[in-house]
């Protein structure tokens, strides 16, 4: 498991996702109760990591490539995107 750190910003975004059914959704709560939101401190799994990137490839335009995208694509395990 891996420690890393996220801005504040990130840490409101990942919040400001609705803790519902669904793969995506399931996914931010996983995500969310990793987070340590005094510290904007989350820890991922190697799974994790591979979620998140299997998930921002979606490439629809929708949540699952905007704010995972955002957040994610800073940290060494996210792919570079290329045009």
């Amino acid at each position: 498991m891996v420690t890393y750190k996220l801005t504040q910003n990130d840490v409101e975004k990942l919040f400001a996702q609705k803790r519902k059914g669904g793969g995506f959704q399931n996914l931010m709560a996983e995500l969310q109760d990793r987070t340590n939101k005094a510290t904007c401190k989350i820890e991922l799994t190697e799974e994790l990591k591979r979620k998140i990137v299997r998930y921002a490839k979606y490439g629809n335009g929708g949540w699952e490539d905007t704010v995972l995208c955002n957040i994610f694509s800073k940290f060494d395990f996210f792919p570079e995107q290329t045009s």
